[in-house]
C-alpha cells in the first residue's frame, strides 16, 4: 500500500497540469497553444513571455 501515496503525489499535479493545458487549447482553439500571445505588449508568445528581454 507504500505505492498509493507516492501514485497520487505524481498522479494529482499531472491531472492538473495536463487538464489546464486542455482548457488553454480549447479556449483559443488550438492544439499547439505555444504560440498564442499572451502578454500584455501583444508581442510575446506563451514561450516568449518567460525569456528574457534582450538589449537592442
Amino acid at each position: 500500500m507504500r505505492t498509493r501515496p507516492r501514485l497520487l503525489l505524481w498522479l494529482i499535479p499531472t491531472l492538473v497540469l495536463v487538464s489546464a493545458l486542455v482548457c488553454f487549447g480549447i479556449r483559443y482553439r488550438t492544439l499547439w497553444p505555444w504560440l498564442v500571445v499572451v502578454h500584455e505588449d501583444g508581442r510575446r508568445t506563451l514561450l516568449g513571455a518567460g525569456a528574457r528581454r534582450q538589449a537592442s
